[in-house]
């Protein structure tokens, strides 16, 4: 597996997903027109654009957690057994934390 490729991604991905926060913060923060009618339109989009800021944030954690973990060395070992992460998850998913097993019992609540 090719970590520096996969830290490069994961670095672009990481350039990329600020920026779109930015556009996204901007466009919330942007002044509301003096028609009521398109008050409400504004702020529908606004809630819908904020909903979007909200996951490109998590996907963000995820790209930076993925990171840490390289500088630390641990890129690739699932964080609860401790178990080397397939290169083949590695490559669908290059921010999984956890082996395949461990995630399952993590989405269904146990750890």
């Amino acid at each position: 597996m090719d970590l520096e490729k996969i830290r490069q991604d994961l670095q672009a991905r990481q350039q990329a997903l600020q920026a779109r926060l930015e556009r996204i913060t901007d466009e919330v923060r942007s002044p509301l027109e003096a028609d009521s009618e398109e008050q409400v339109v504004v702020r529908e989009n606004q809630e819908v654009i904020d909903d979007l800021g909200n996951i490109a944030r998590q996907e963000l954690r995820r790209v930076t957690s993925a990171l840490v973990r390289m500088d630390a060395g641990e890129y690739g070992i699932c964080i609860d057994c401790g178990a080397e992460i397939p290169d083949a998850r590695l490559e669908a998913n290059p921010f999984a934390e956890r082996c395949v097993e461990c995630e399952e019992r993590h989405e269904q609540g146990g750890r």
